[in-house]
């Protein structure tokens, strides 16, 4: 079954500039033309330039890949250096009415009006990466890897202080602003990109979110290959597929290895780690330095989103 996720009455990527501190005055692209930049059989791309107030030049790429379900896009600002109050901020609005929001802070799970203090800021949120909006079967990840903070339904961070918000399936990138109250003027101005990524799924799992924004803020290093020589394969296997290793690191002068080992489901996991060399080892929870606390047994138990070190030796 297809389904719509994003409003087309409105626009994904939308530009907004507001000058002064009233969102009621913000303002859009104008001139806007779109002309293919890629055509290949990887990926496609468009590239669309325009006039956008508040800066000198404008540009975004948007890519469609051939066989992977995301699409990319690379908004790029020559931004103007404004001395007055102003905000920039970029809209994907969403097709997913009453769609439940979660966001990740320091790969932890936040769901939105649940999960946050009584009291805590309202006007705008701090995101690790991504945001997600999901109803009970479809909903869609939005990977913000440049900019941490967003707003939802509408462009509220100079709003009063906000005691709660409706959820909304409309998110907004809050980019910058120069809204300090203090006694010297700034600005931003200079060459600047944010890069977004766009992932729809079907029902919401921690797991799948975290991964995909990994893979779009830490992408692959390619480099040449040795032809002469075997791959040199995988260190470790670890299972679950739910659970992600987020660190490997060696010990230095003690041939062992220190794993951050992140269970982003929402279900406990029995973990393993296994050499694939078939070299024998020894697995160990232990703290950030990598002093054993227990030996894990047979497996590892990592409570629904947490997360443990964990040592490797060879035996």
């Amino acid at each position: 079954m297809k389904k719509q996720l994003a409003d087309s009455s409105k626009g994904i990527n939308e530009y907004l500039y507001v000058p002064g501190r009233n969102a009621d005055s913000a303002r859009h692209l104008a001139n806007v033309s779109v002309n293919m930049k890629e055509h290949g059989a990887l990926f496609g791309s468009l590239r669309i330039e325009a006039d956008a107030p508040g800066c000198d030049r404008y540009a975004a790429e948007i890519r469609l890949f051939s066989s992977i379900p995301r699409v990319d896009i690379i908004d790029t600002l020559l931004k103007r250096g404004v001395r007055g109050k102003e905000g920039v901020h970029i809209a994907f609005p969403f097709n997913l009415p009453g769609g439940r929001i979660r966001y990740d802070v320091a790969n932890g799970l936040v769901r939105q009006g649940t999960d946050q203090l009584a009291g805590s800021c309202q006007n705008f949120l701090s995101v690790q990466g991504y945001v997600d909006v999901s109803d009970t079967a479809y909903g869609v990840t939005l990977v913000t890897a440049d900019a941490p903070m967003i707003e939802l339904g509408s462009i509220t961070a100079e709003l009063p202080w906000l005691r709660s918000i409706n959820p909304s399936p409309v998110v907004y990138s809050y980019l910058m602003n120069n809204y300090w109250h203090t006694n010297y003027k700034a600005d931003q101005a200079g060459l600047v990109s944010f890069r977004y990524s766009i992932l729809p799924h079907g029902e919401f799992k921690g797991e799948d979110a975290l991964r995909f924004e990994i893979e779009r803020r830490q992408p692959l290093v390619v480099t040449g290959a040795d032809r002469s020589g075997r791959p040199a394969g995988s260190l470790f296997s670890i299972e679950p597929p739910e659970v992600l290793a987020l660190s490997v690191k060696p010990i230095e002068g003690e041939g062992a290895w220190l794993l951050y080992l992140c269970n982003p489901s929402g279900r406990k996991q029995n973990v393993s780690v296994r050499s694939p060399r078939a070299v024998p080892i020894s697995v160990h929870a232990s703290d950030i330095a990598g002093r054993i606390h227990a030996d894990t047994g047979p497996g590892l138990k990592l409570a629904s989103h947490g997360s443990s070190y964990v040592r490797v030796d060879r035996r």
